[in-house]
């Protein structure tokens, strides 16, 4: 998204009238469903990996006829009908194509072919990148114990990003592969603070990180507030956040707009494409 296409927001506005009319323009745009096309990737050039994960990988990739870089997520319908994920993928994309927002990427374009389903998007050069949906360091207690839950969830998620970003390991880290203590630690609510956090961030975290619903912060009755007036937050300017008209503390230097040296690198694998369809009763409406 381009920056002088994005409409400016100010303290005088109505701030809820705005954020009603965004929600409204999302669900014009998640309810206007479009299938995905039928692949036709010939246009891009697939120049490395950028990420893998349990449903598949995110590629880097250049459209050949203007030289634009993006990201395709690339996923197997074999996983996602095997870990029973096809409604949660269906949504992923309908809500990606909805959204529009400054610090959000959007669904550009969707394909499929008898084994992937293809979801491009802007390429977001970073000095650091997160995956954190489905990553088991960022899932709250209440997942993990299935239970109901709703949204506090990505308040606690967020405590868990913001905790990460300031020590360089999750909360909950464990020196081995025993994910089931991983996730003893997580309901427990069990961590410790590095040296360097200050006691604003502390606490910030320690609202944030709470197994106990009825305290964490963001699912209390000021909601979002309780965070963005904390004490942390003092000298952010929200409105020129949301503006994009803060210079960030710390700028990557890039060779041009496809560097992904900040990326890990990984092995390359041929994408296997199988020469029937593949569930093509469960994708025919994806």
């Amino acid at each position: 998204m381009k920056q002088d296409s994005v409409q400016k927001f100010t303290p005088k506005g109505d701030y809820c009238q705005t954020l009603n009319r965004l929600k409204v323009e999302f669900e014009r745009r998640y309810n206007d469903h479009k299938q995905a096309s039928i692949a036709t990737l010939t246009e891009y050039e697939f120049l490395r990996t950028l990420g893998s994960g349990a449903f598949g990988t995110v590629k880097l990739i250049k459209r050949k006829s203007s030289g634009e870089y993006f990201a395709m997520k690339i996923l197997s319908k074999e996983r996602i009908v095997y870990q029973k994920q096809l409604q949660h993928t269906s949504n992923e994309k309908r809500i990606l194509h909805g959204i529009r927002f400054p610090f959000v990427v959007n669904l550009e374009t969707c394909y499929k072919d008898n084994s992937y389903i293809y979801l491009v998007m802007p390429f977001v050069i970073k000095d650091r990148t997160w995956t954190l949906c489905g990553t088991p360091e960022y899932l709250a207690p209440e997942i993990i114990q299935a239970k109901g839950y709703g949204k506090s969830v990505d308040w606690w998620s967020y405590g868990v990003l913001l905790y990460e970003m300031g020590a360089g390991y999750s909360p909950f880290y464990v020196n081995s592969a025993n994910q089931m203590a991983l996730l003893e630690r997580i309901c427990k609510g069990k961590y410790k603070f590095p040296k360097n956090f200050s006691s604003d961030l502390c606490d910030l975290v320690h609202h944030l990180l709470q197994t106990d619903l009825s305290r964490r912060y963001g699912n209390l009755r000021n909601g979002c507030n309780d965070i963005k007036q904390h004490a942390w937050f003092k000298s952010t300017n929200w409105f020129a956040l949301l503006n994009r008209e803060l210079s960030a503390p710390y700028v990557p230097k890039l060779q041009g707009p496809g560097d992904a040296s900040l990326f890990d690198v990984y092995d390359e694998q041929n994408l296997k494409i199988a020469s029937k369809c593949q569930y093509a009763k469960e994708f025919a409406e994806f």
